[in-house]
């Protein structure tokens, strides 16, 4: 069969996700035909896409959230603001008319869209019958099952209404779960586990005497910096993508930030003593995976609720800031055992293979 991704550029997650689907799919004698990626002014896509999924990509503009002053946190009313302008309206609707084309004109079987926001409106806008299947750990928050921890505020249920508007009508929504849940079919919702590359699957963990950060929004590393100054002794390595940095950068002898390499990023990951970073759910993914201790700082109101989520594992620690006194303290009650983790993600290609046979099924009775 053919598929043809729809990614959205940006942060990390959706991108080794698309990577991760596409050796799945693979595997089981399936094609990707093309890979088109959202991007922006301000954020590019990293090398390590390109060097690892395996099919052609075409980029278009995609929209985006504008940040604090600060370069920490994401100012959701001033970056729907942004992007309803006329110019910007106009390089949205170039793009959902890209995707139209590039779908009626390589004919894939089944696209599959990694919660990006254009991929749902060409389809609503062009009534696109090629199944589409929508994948996004946001679509947790949908499950019936899911239980928010307080009443939503203004800005979580625009968020909401932004992953509703990622899947306009799409077949199925999956659901990218750290635990299992069952299957929603009366609101077309399905769970899945976690989507980690091969790469981090086939990884030697050890314990190396270095603790290793991932930051979306390169702000927090002020935080971090102020914070090594206190404890100069400790080993730490940052990866960050601010722009016009040189490939490492060192502002203490034993304190590192790299600009984002998925490769070098996950075999650090491996040997790390503990992990912390901003409230992503790849990241919080591959470090459970990998038997780490695991501090998350939320950047923006989704990654909040993915701190929530996380922490019902209990394999998590929350903070407001990257104080990394509480790592240190997490490490020290660290308890090592991800069997259950593990026993779930066992069952990922399996799950996602009868996803895609129902998909293409259901497809043809209805032709």
């Amino acid at each position: 069969m053919l598929f043809l991704f729809i990614v959205q550029g940006e942060g990390r997650g959706h991108m080794t996700q698309a990577i991760a689907l596409s050796d799945i799919l693979r595997h089981n004698g399936h094609q990707i035909v093309e890979v088109l990626a959202g991007c922006s002014e301000m954020r590019e896509i990293p090398r390590f896409f390109f060097e690892q999924i395996g099919a052609s990509v075409q980029t278009y503009v995609s929209p985006n959230f504008l940040k604090t002053d600060d370069n920490k946190h994401f100012r959701i009313f001033y970056s729907i603001i942004y992007n309803l302008k006329r110019k910007r309206r106009k390089a949205y609707f170039d793009s959902i008319r890209l995707i139209n084309e590039r779908i009626n004109e390589l004919k894939p079987d089944v696209v599959i869209n990694f919660y990006e926001l254009l991929g749902g409106l060409a389809y609503r806008r062009h009534q696109i019958t090629i199944p589409m299947v929508c994948v996004a750990h946001q679509f947790v928050f949908e499950h019936p099952a899911f239980i928010f921890p307080h009443k939503l505020n203004l800005t979580q249920y625009l968020l909401r209404f932004y992953t509703l508007l990622c899947c306009l009508n799409a077949q199925k929504r999956v659901a990218l779960s750290f635990v299992p849940m069952n299957h929603a079919p009366d609101k077309r919702l399905f769970v899945a586990p976690p989507l980690l590359r091969r790469e981090v699957l086939d990884l030697s963990i050890s314990v190396q005497p270095y603790w290793l950060g991932y930051i979306l929004n390169h702000g927090f590393a002020e935080e971090i910096i102020r914070w090594h100054q206190q404890y100069p002794e400790k080993i730490i390595h940052v990866f960050w993508d601010k722009p016009g940095m040189p490939e490492i950068y060192q502002p203490h002898p034993n304190l590192s930030f790299y600009q984002l390499n998925g490769s070098l990023f996950i075999r650090m990951m491996a040997g790390c003593k503990a992990f912390f970073g901003t409230a992503g759910f790849e990241s919080v993914c591959e470090a459970m995976y990998l038997d780490k201790p695991i501090l998350i700082v939320p950047a923006h109101a989704e990654q909040q609720l993915n701190a929530f989520d996380a922490v019902r594992t209990g394999r998590v620690v929350v903070a407001s800031s990257f104080d990394l006194d509480k790592l240190i303290d997490a490490i020290q009650h660290f308890k090592s055992d991800n069997t259950e983790f593990k026993n779930w993600m066992k069952q990922a290609e399996e799950i996602w293979m009868r996803i895609i046979d129902g998909t293409l099924t259901a497809t043809r009775c209805q032709n």
